[in-house]
């Protein structure tokens, strides 16, 4: 059955009853209206998400998490996830590769495709091409319409702001550090696939902290997408998005 947001069925209470004149047989008949494809630069984003879609009570939308195949060594950085990406969009297919296992989800035009990465050196300008990766895949997305979400220093500035605002410049290990700080579920890892589970009840405060960090960088004058920004996420904006997408 070929997806269309105009074939979609609410679930609730009421019996579900589909929208247009097509008869639906069976439960399993009904489906997402609309897949978002998130490309991610690592596991740690890859297992937060996964958690999110599994939590998601809407027949609009599924949210589809992917991280590099790195047996296939296809690279993490900005530039090479968005070179994934339009790979992804030309054939009309995206694999997504977990726990042993592939899946393939065929796209269609109403689906979309989301980019989230880290600072690392997506904005080192390159001496040879004088350019930085971030403005490579500006270039080779841009026409597409894939919209990409920056947590800076690392995405787990955004896990940190689930519990407090950061109020400094902060790196990696730090980061870390400070995540241990504030809660009591033990050592933190990117490999924690339950970690949204973990940290769900917290996900207005994430969102309040992260809009903040985002005003004070602004009213700076501060470029979001840029080394200056640290600390700074936008992955706030997207979980807002999934939500209001969701709802329909």
């Amino acid at each position: 059955m070929t997806r269309n947001e105009n074939l979609v069925v609410q679930l609730g209470k009421e019996i579900p009853c589909p929208v247009s004149d097509m008869f639906l047989e069976a439960e399993s008949e009904i489906f997402d209206a609309k897949l978002i494809f998130l490309f991610c630069e690592g596991k740690g984003e890859f297992n937060y998400f996964n958690g999110y879609q599994l939590g998601i009570k809407s027949s609009r939308i599924k949210v589809v998490p992917r991280y590099p195949d790195q047996e296939r060594r296809e690279g993490s950085d900005i530039k090479k996830i968005s070179q994934q990406v339009c790979k992804a969009i030309e054939n009309s297919e995206v694999e997504v590769k977990h726990d042993g296992s592939r899946k393939k989800y065929q796209v269609d035009d109403i689906d979309e495709f989301k980019v989230i990465f880290d600072r690392d050196t997506n904005f080192r300008i390159n001496k040879r091409t004088e350019r930085s990766k971030y403005e490579e895949a500006k270039e080779l997305i841009d026409d597409r319409k894939v919209e990409l979400f920056l947590s800076n220093y690392s995405f787990e500035v955004w896990i940190l702001c689930h519990f407090i605002k950061p109020s400094r410049s902060i790196k990696s290990t730090r980061l870390k550090k400070e995540i241990e700080k504030v809660w009591d579920l033990g050592p933190y890892s990117k490999s924690d696939n339950m970690i949204f589970d973990k940290i769900k009840d917290n996900l207005d405060t994430a969102i309040s902290n992260a809009e903040r960090l985002l005003e004070e960088k602004r009213s700076d004058g501060v470029i979001i997408h840029s080394e200056e920004s640290n600390p700074v996420t936008e992955i706030g904006m997207l979980i807002e998005y999934l939500s209001k997408t969701g709802l329909g």
